[in-house]
């Protein structure tokens, strides 16, 4: 990132988060099939934006598209639009992004205002095409399972390259009805590493406790209330999760702790999960 791009993003880095209405008025080229790629070309085609999605695979894209109600061409027949958006996987945002830059400087005068963006919460600013002017990312905090992808319930961060990318990016997520705030990569990269210790590590966290039950013949529903009861606390706005936390660690209960751990005695794998969670809960309990 050159300075010009650094000050941009310092005089307008924040966590405000303005929300507007949706209403869209641009074309948008989302490149991409899989669950990230549909469900914001869904959302586009919502917000009432023209949404063309485009891949390599001329059959996995027109299925793709017809589930969202968005038109499609082939990768090689991208043309300008007023934003394109490359939702692919991380390895492969490089390569794509230098193939739109390629087309673009093939027909340099079209493409000068298009700003070209990434969804990825981990790969950074710097990794698209240098050529395309206007560079950013549109990465949505928001799990991707295909079922309850709501773009108006999470928020998006947004990195532009020059106040062109961040101004269209923005406006955007207003269309879609959702949050924003616009951040670095650096900053982007650490909330994605604690997405991953907020969402993924707690799901799995779910995995292991559905495991245990049912060798053991017990009905995980009984422990749903549960969960679902602490993960409401500790999402709740302006709480402190630490503040939230139960159990024989939170106590300092070594006796049920020990308990704990003979029966597990016989998986060294839960054993294990087990000892360090136990660890870091009681190193940092009040």
């Amino acid at each position: 990132m050159d300075g010009s791009e650094s000050e941009y993003l310092s005089s307008r880095n924040g966590t405000s988060l303005p929300k507007s209405s949706p209403t869209c008025r641009y074309s948008v080229t989302v490149v991409g099939g899989g669950r990230v790629a549909r469900a914001l070309s869904s959302a586009l085609v919502s917000a009432g934006c023209r949404t063309v999605m485009s891949g390599r695979d001329a059959g996995k894209i027109a299925d793709a598209a017809a589930g969202c109600g968005a038109e499609w061409v082939l990768m090689d027949d991208i043309r300008p639009s007023d934003c394109v958006i490359i939702a692919v996987s991380d390895d492969a945002v490089a390569e794509v992004s230098s193939r739109v830059a390629d087309m673009a400087s093939s027909d340099g005068m079209s493409w000068r205002d298009t700003v070209v963006a990434h969804t990825s919460g981990t790969v950074p600013l710097s990794k698209l095409d240098a050529r395309l002017p206007h560079r950013g990312v549109f990465y949505p905090l928001l799990s991707f399972t295909g079922r309850c992808d709501d773009f108006a319930s999470a928020p998006l961060l947004i990195e532009g390259s020059d106040s062109s990318a961040a101004d269209m990016l923005s406006s955007l997520a207003g269309a879609l009805g959702s949050r924003y705030a616009v951040m670095g990569s650096k900053e982007r990269g650490m909330v994605h590493l604690a997405a991953v210790f907020a969402n993924n590590f707690a799901v799995r966290m779910q995995s292991l406790a559905f495991e245990l039950c049912s060798s053991y013949g017990i009905d995980y529903e009984l422990l749903r209330p549960l969960v679902a009861g602490a993960s409401l606390r500790a999402a709740t706005a302006g709480v402190d999760p630490h503040d939230c936390q139960t159990g024989p660690a939170s106590r300092g209960d070594v006796t049920t702790i020990e308990r704990h751990k003979a029966m597990l005695a016989g998986d060294a794998h839960l054993s294990a999960v087990y000892d360090l969670i136990t660890e870091s809960i009681m190193k940092t309990r009040k």
